[in-house]
């Protein structure tokens, strides 16, 4: 398995200073809050059954739950409720160091969307540099296989394995967009073929990532590859995938939900 999940060391100073850098008043305060939260959280760990120190880290969380919801914002995207679960950290192991959203899942139940702001994202970004160093920028590492297990938007515990992108047109002026075709595993999916279709979407100061599954058929060629290892099955898979009949249908599914986020709903 690829290694994908790096120990991640926080600094709440150096958070600080790249939070007045890039946002106002109202991102500090979450991100203050926050650390606290995290902290009384992580006090609980050493003091296993004590409820005071329980109820008191509860409420902290819960707080900075609200508080993450007033500062992303209704979801307004169609198809979508307007509001969803705040996600504090993403993964599941209670260090709380992915990026925080709010994540939704579509009324048809077929879409799942995680929604962020693009001053958190920075924030974020100022602390897991190491995470995705080899890219210049965010616009740059927006919706790449790094990012996604670096932040784990879309599994808090299972790595993510790309194979390939799907080419979309941005509807909107200075929007950024990328789409790729994932598989999740513990371990190398390969020989098999992905499952799931990822849209990340930036645009004005907001962020969107929506997921849904897909049906890729396997292609032999690549199939043989997998012996060899899944950046081999992965590379193969991404070169040979325009010329599949899925292609065109798998483009109109992406473009789809890129359009979703692009067009946000007024109510």
């Amino acid at each position: 398995m690829k290694n994908r999940f790096l120990k991640i060391v926080a600094g709440i100073a150096l958070l600080a200073t790249a939070i007045s850098a890039y946002s106002g008043a109202s991102v500090r305060d979450y991100i203050a809050s926050r650390n606290k939260a995290v902290e009384a959280v992580h006090a609980t760990y050493a003091d296993q059954g004590n409820e005071r120190l329980s109820r008191a880290a509860d409420k902290s969380m819960q707080d900075v739950r609200i508080k993450l919801q007033r500062l992303v914002g209704p979801v307004n995207v169609k198809g979508f409720p307007r509001s969803g679960e705040s996600v504090i950290g993403s993964r599941s192991d209670g260090q709380y160091e992915g990026l925080d959203g709010i994540a939704v899942t579509s009324l048809d139940t077929k879409t799942r969307l995680f929604v962020t702001t693009v001053p958190l994202m920075r924030a974020w970004l100022a602390m897991h540099r190491k995470d995705i160093k080899q890219f210049s920028s965010l616009e740059r590492a927006l919706g790449t296989e790094d990012f996604y297990n670096a932040t784990a938007i879309l599994s808090d515990d299972a790595a993510v394995y790309a194979y390939g992108e799907i080419p979309v047109t941005a509807r909107a002026g200075g929007s950024t967009t990328r789409v790729i075709l994932f598989a999740l595993g513990q371990d190398d999916p390969a020989p098999n073929p992905p499952g799931s279709i990822a849209v990340a979407v930036m645009q004005d100061d907001r962020i969107y990532i929506l997921t849904e599954g897909v049906q890729v058929n396997a292609i032999p060629a690549c199939k043989a590859l997998s012996q060899q290892g899944t950046i081999n099955f992965e590379q193969c898979f991404a070169k040979k995938l325009p010329s599949q009949k899925e292609y065109a249908r798998l483009i109109n599914q992406a473009q789809g939900l890129v359009d979703r986020a692009s067009q946000p709903q007024q109510h």
